[in-house]
């Protein structure tokens, strides 16, 4: 392997979007997808409450695309100010997007003319695609190369012991161990 020295050192093993086991599952895209489609959805049901699922629900809203947003919880942005929450969600529903909370997908089939995405209370909704922006799994086999890593810094050997295989997601679920004024001196941001 090669030998790389900097006064800052940042791991980033990436991850992948997390797609719920529902039925029809097959039939969705992720915002990996969403930028190869060969045309504009007319409708589009975009299934998640997180800021990727905000984004996606107003670009696609904004170029025209009718957007219902389905999420699970009470209001979408969990763990965001309230406020904010608050405010982004009228301002979306003004702009024309129907965002459905305290809703899950119960599963999509593939319908004469595009999707019928069903809702766990039993509504149907016929879509031209159907998107989960419902997180990301952190990628856990990284070949054994991080692991791997030979250092001399207290640092990388505690990021290693305490972060290795641990949570997944954009939230982490976990605490340091150690403070971190007690380790050496370089600032290492930490993204799990």
């Amino acid at each position: 392997g090669a030998e790389v020295a900097a006064k800052h050192i940042l791991i980033a093993t990436g991850g992948h979007p997390f797609v719920p086991e529902v039925p029809g599952a097959e039939h969705v895209i992720t915002s990996n997808e969403i930028f190869h489609l060969e045309a504009q959805p007319k409708r589009m049901l975009i299934v998640g409450g997180g800021y990727v699922a905000c984004e996606f629900a107003g670009i696609m809203g904004g170029l025209g695309t009718r957007v219902i947003q389905l999420y699970r919880g009470e209001q979408i942005l969990r763990g965001f100010d309230d406020d904010l929450r608050d405010h982004l969600a009228a301002a979306m529903r003004a702009r024309g997007i129907v965002l459905e909370t305290r809703r899950d997908l119960a599963g999509v089939e593939a319908h004469a003319g595009g999707l019928r995405a069903v809702f766990d209370n039993g509504e149907t909704h016929l879509a031209d695609q159907v998107m989960f922006a419902t997180g990301r799994v952190r990628l856990r086999n990284t070949g054994g190369k991080a692991a791997q890593m030979s250092t001399k810094s207290p640092w990388l050997r505690w990021l290693a012991k305490y972060t290795r295989g641990r949570g997944s997601g954009s939230q982490p679920r976990h605490k340091a161990r150690t403070p971190v004024t007690s380790l050496a001196k370089p600032q290492i941001s930490v993204w799990p």
